[in-house]
């Protein structure tokens, strides 16, 4: 493999054979268990449509079952996402050359810790341990709890860190869905033809939500697939909230945006930029790019026409981000494209959209801004009563109620900031992990992106997928798109995207793989995988009974009567 160094002496002898073992067993027909390598590979395409036809299900479903809030949705949504980690697992136990990317493995860790928290705060703890681990959760449960506090009572009362353990469990299973999908893509997606083929039917998906909601919007229609809806304004697709429509086709704008960029001539072979936006729009012209282009302008008009206000400034911030990024990486000619691009986007907006955009730009400052603003603050005061471990995560919507102000609706459910949101849930200890990994991921992403340079599609597309995910992270500043499984499942394969299309290049060195483990270890790791998604799927098969278990939880349920649906 690229940029690994053998080692001296006999370790690498040691080493040679068993190189030599793993290549003998795949190349002879009859090495254990009588497998050849033309039945090798069709093992592995197998495995891989069976991948694709999963991670297909989950991008279409998703969306489409109103953004995944619905209980049977995110259910089934985490089962196809388990799925994807039980094929995935099952190609790593039967590919003998498989290599894990250790430059993953931080991500790894912190993942771990992070279930491990939340696992943590579930644990039934007796009261000196609630009570200095987290005072202000132990006071909850003094005047929430008949005898809890009393010194004398002969019934033992223990309680976990967490308020609402079984929103916590909910919480934990997304997350855990989250990053089965995440883990399993990163190494699925290096070839092009698969993350292409994804980024397409990602666009694809956000055209039609695109069509659909502009349609619902110029025809004033207030139903979602025949669903009535009880709020107007904007346009909505088949989202109840108009921020995380414009949160979702804003992702496949720029992911789409970036594979177009990446159909364009490779920047040294025009011999001017005059040339080479030149031969940017001849290839226009063809049928193909033409319908990307079409399909990304209507998505743009999506983002323009949902009156989301933070929407448009993420998008003209991503694509600032993609311009800077280029004249980093010193793509003059790329650039010149990106900023015409920025000012097609410009033209829409000022002669379908302005209006609108105007209306909805002059009132930043009204009651909408002006309720945030009063739930930040009762946020903050909320995380500074529980600093450390949080309130538990998933337990927003029950523990504000203590903190709203008055005048505020009883209903509130996010805290429309997913960084403040996530401080409150999981305190510093979530925080802290959360942030380091992201940072972490940040910076691999953009120092492999600005090391590599030869692969010009997988450069580019790689390029879409990190403003996608710098979209939604600017986005969450004022709203809760991460919240909505679908936007969180797209978020995170736009992650996905960005660190596999430009993991097999030789810039951003290949030797951040691991060297084939032997068989054995693959063979363990992938079984003890796939042992610990059999109790995650069925939980999540399961979780509708939440409902009647625990009937408090109806009222933090969106949409919980089939009939209407009303606006988080």
């Amino acid at each position: 493999m690229i940029g690994l160094k053998p080692y001296c002496g006999v370790r690498s002898s040691k080493r040679q054979s068993l190189s030599e073992q793993i290549k003998s067993r795949v190349s002879s027909p009859c090495s254990s268990g009588r497998r050849g390598p033309h039945n090798i590979k069709a093992e592995m395409k197998a495995h891989d449509l069976a991948y694709d036809l999963t991670l297909a299900a989950l991008l279409i479903i998703t969306p489409l079952a109103f953004g995944a809030v619905h209980i049977w949705a995110f259910s089934l949504a985490e089962i196809l996402s388990f799925s994807l980690l039980a094929i995935w697992a099952v190609k790593v136990m039967l590919d003998p050359g498989f290599a894990f990317d250790r430059r993953l493995l931080p991500l790894a860790v912190a993942a771990a810790l992070f279930i491990s928290f939340v696992l943590s705060t579930l644990i039934p703890m007796p009261r000196g341990a609630v009570s200095a681990l987290s005072p202000s959760a132990h006071e909850l449960y003094r005047q929430a709890i008949d005898g809890y506090a009393q010194i004398n009572s002969t019934e033992y009362i223990s309680r976990a860190l967490s308020v609402a353990p079984h929103m916590t469990l909910k919480s934990l299973l997304k997350t855990i869905s989250y990053m089965a999908v995440f883990f399993s893509a990163a190494h699925e997606l290096r070839d092009e033809a698969r993350a292409k083929r994804v980024v397409l039917l990602v666009l694809a998906v956000g055209f039609l939500e695109a069509v659909y909601g502009l349609t619902l919007f110029f025809h004033s229609k207030l139903s979602i697939l025949g669903y009535e809806r009880t709020k107007a304004g904007g346009a909505w697709g088949t989202y109840v909230n108009k921020n995380h429509f414009a949160g979702y086709v804003g992702m496949a704008a720029l992911l789409g945006l970036g594979h177009l960029m990446g159909q364009s001539p490779r920047p040294d072979r025009a011999r001017s930029i005059r040339q080479y936006l030149s031969g940017f729009f001849k290839s226009a012209r063809s049928t193909v790019t033409s319908l990307y282009l079409v399909a990304i302008a209507f998505m743009v008009l999506g983002v323009s026409f949902s009156s989301s206000r933070m929407g448009i400034a993420a998008l003209l911030s991503s694509v600032a981000l993609m311009a800077a990024m280029l004249a980093a990486s010193r793509r003059k000619r790329t650039v010149m494209l990106l900023i015409t691009a920025l000012l097609a986007i410009s033209i829409l907006l000022s002669v379908f959209g302005i209006g609108h955009v105007k209306n909805r730009f002059q009132g930043v400052w009204d009651n909408a801004l002006g309720n945030r603003l009063e739930i930040w603050e009762s946020t903050i005061e909320l995380s500074r009563d529980y600093p450390v471990i949080g309130s538990g995560l998933g337990t927003y919507s029950s523990v504000f109620q203590l903190y709203a102000p008055e005048g505020l609706s009883s209903l509130t459910r996010q805290a429309h900031n997913d960084y403040l949101e996530l401080l409150a849930e999981t305190g510093a200890a979530g925080v802290l992990i959360v942030y380091v990994a992201l940072i972490y991921f940040i910076y691999l992403v953009s120092r492999n992106w600005l090391a590599c340079s030869k692969k010009h599609g997988r450069h580019m597309a790689a390029l879409g997928a990190l403003s996608a995910v710098f979209y939604i992270l600017v986005f969450s500043l004022t709203d809760f798109n991460l919240q909505i499984p679908a936007n969180a499942y797209l978020f995170f394969i736009s992650c996905a995207l960005a660190h596999a299309l430009l993991s097999d290049t030789p810039e951003a060195g290949l030797s951040g793989a691991a060297p084939p483990a032997t068989r054995w270890k693959t063979r363990t790791s992938a079984i003890m995988l796939l042992c610990a998604l059999v109790p995650l799927m069925a939980l999540s098969a399961l979780q509708w009974r939440a409902e009647s278990t625990f009937p408090a939880e109806r009222s933090f349920i969106r949409a919980d009567d089939p009939l209407r649906i009303t606006s988080p």
